[in-house]
This record gives C-alpha cells, sequence and structure tokens, in this order.
C-alpha cells in the first residue's frame, strides 16, 4: 500500500479523517506555533520522466533518510518558502491497534513540545491510507554518525554535546514526558551540529538518567559500557552495573558517568545533579544551561 499510493495520483480529495484529531485551519507556509493537520492527494508533477517530483501538500519528495516497519522517512522541500523538512510516511493499513495508539501518543507528545534541542513537528497530513508527519530536518544526521566518524569525542566536544542533551532532556520532563529510548540513533545534528532529540513516544524519570549515563560513555569512549555476545552475560552486567572505564577519561567525568549509571534508582542522579556536577562547571557560562540551575 505504502509504495502504490506514492507512484499514483488517482485519488480524489476526502475531508480531514478522524483518525486523529485536527489542530488548526491550514496556512500556506510552514507554521511556526501550531501544528496542522491537513487532508491531502498525492500528486505527481508534469516534467521530463527524468525530472518528475512527488508531491504532497505543499512538499516536493526527495530522497528516502529513512526506513522502519511501517514508514519511510523523505528528505522534502516546501515549494514556496524552499525550507527542508523530513517527511515520515506512515502505512495506516499495517498499523494495528496498539501501534495505532502509540503513533497518536507519538503525534500528541510531538505537538506538545516547542525546543531547540527537540525536533519540532510541523505539520500531519493524511491521504486514504497514509500519515505524514512533517517535521524539522536535521541536516547532519545522527550523532551515531559522528561517532563512527571520530571514534570518541573529546571531553569538551562531549560536554558540549551532552550539555545540549541534558536541556533537552529538563525541558522534556518539565512537561511531564519520559523519553525512555534515549540512544545515539534518537540523537541528531542540526546543519550546526547542534543537538536535536528525536523519537518521542512516550509518557518516571531515571530510566532517562541511566540512558543518560550509557551516552555519555559513548561519546568519551566511542562504544557502549555494556557489551556481550552472550545475551545472559550482558543482561547480567547491565543489573549488577559491571562496566571499565579507560585510563583516559578524567576522573570528574568518571564520577558522573559511575554517578549516572548507578544500578539503584534511589541513588542514582537526578538531572540536577548532573548539572551541578563539577565536570559540567564550564557549562555555567551559557544562559541557556544556567538557566535549568
Amino acid at each position: 500500500m505504502l509504495n502504490s499510493e506514492l507512484n499514483y495520483n488517482n485519488q480524489s480529495p476526502k475531508s480531514i479523517s478522524t483518525f486523529f484529531s485536527s489542530s488548526s485551519s491550514s496556512n500556506d507556509a510552514i507554521p511556526n506555533t501550531t501544528v496542522e493537520h491537513l487532508s491531502v492527494t498525492p500528486t505527481i508533477t508534469n516534467q521530463h520522466p527524468q525530472q518528475r517530483q512527488m508531491k504532497i501538500g505543499k512538499y516536493y519528495l526527495e530522497k528516502t533518510i529513512g526506513k522502519g516497519n511501517f514508514a519511510v522517512v523523505k528528505l522534502a522541500t516546501h515549494c514556496e518558502t524552499n525550507q527542508k523538512v523530513a517527511i515520515k510516511i506512515i502505512d495506516k493499513c499495517r498499523l494495528d491497534g496498539n501501534e495505532q495508539k502509540k503513533l497518536e501518543r507519538e503525534i500528541a507528545v510531538m505537538k506538545s513540545l516547542s525546543h531547540p534541542y527537540v525536533i519540532r513537528l510541523y505539520e500531519v497530513m493524511e491521504s486514504k491510507s497514509l500519515i505524514y508527519l512533517v517535521t524539522e530536518y536535521a541536516a547532519n544526521g545522527e550523532v551515531l554518525d559522528l561517532l563512527i566518524r571520530e571514534n570518541r569525542l573529546s571531553e569538551c566536544k562531549a560536554r558540549e554535546k551532552f550539555k545540549q542533551l541534558l536541556i533537552a532532556v529538563d525541558y522534556i520532563h518539565s512537561m511531564n514526558i519520559v523519553h525512555r529510548d534515549l540512544k545515539a540513533e534518537n540523537l541528531l545534528l542540526d546543519s550546526n551540529d547542534n543537538i536535536k532529540v528525536a523519537g518521542l513516544p512516550y509518557n518516571a524519570q531515571k530510566v532517562d538518567v541511566w540512558s543518560l549515563g550509557v551516552l555519555l560513555y559513548v561519546f568519551v569512549c566511542g562504544h557502549l559500557p555494556f557489551e556481550s555476545n552472550n545475551i545472559i552475560e550482558l543482561r547480567k552486567r547491565v543489573l549488577s552495573g559491571q562496566f571499565r572505564l579507560p585510563f583516559y577519561i578524567s576522573s570528574e567525568c568518571s564520577s558522573l558517568i559511575v554517578s549516572m549509571l548507578n544500578v539503584d534508582p534511589e541513588k542514582r542522579y537526578s538531572i540536577q545533579d548532573i548539572i551541578r556536577h563539577q565536570w559540567m562547571l564550564p557549562c555555567l557560562s551559557d544562559p541557556d544551561f544556567y538557566a535549568v540551575l
């Protein structure tokens, strides 16, 4: 269903579906403060066969930049403003009841968030069998790609990325939302290499702190703290908090990682504990970081 609808334009427009609740009225440009929910029909521009483009609403679809079980993600350009966006195209016919509820929750969460370090949802579009989520485009890809290129980050660079991540997670928690899936693949980078948190489908907060500890370890070490070819051994290491800290990591950084990866949630650091840790002191000159103290 996904491919057939993208390749043909023989569908007639329909009213906005009740699959999701509507948001605001239509505008020509990408909205700044509201998330639209529009009914659309895929069309193909009448150009030379080698130059034809698929158009969804006011966006020209370009290359595929991601794939999943129920969706593909396309790079797209707004036909009037030339702004680059990412459009997640979801096949409604392949969603069962649980997946539908999960998608509804994801959209509701994304609609509620507006922060410079969190991927922005611009609008939701819908055709007969597809849902289109138009989001901010992170031009520099995943943090994971950065780690692959550089092997590991210097503590200075890791601190800058971790600071932005902390600010984002503190904001998300302030909205009574818990991410629960913080990992390098869900951390994107914009054209200025600023962190953009993606993948926000879920709704108690120290599970995110543990994930932050794993991410900081990955930033400065270039690999995961818990690794094993045996799943039983891996589980044992995670549950017991068994990991090694390389010699080249500073004592301050090591101390912070250990405090975040404490297996006892009651003893594990909070976001505020992390922010006030000695390793984070160089970030106090940043007004955005100082504001979360």
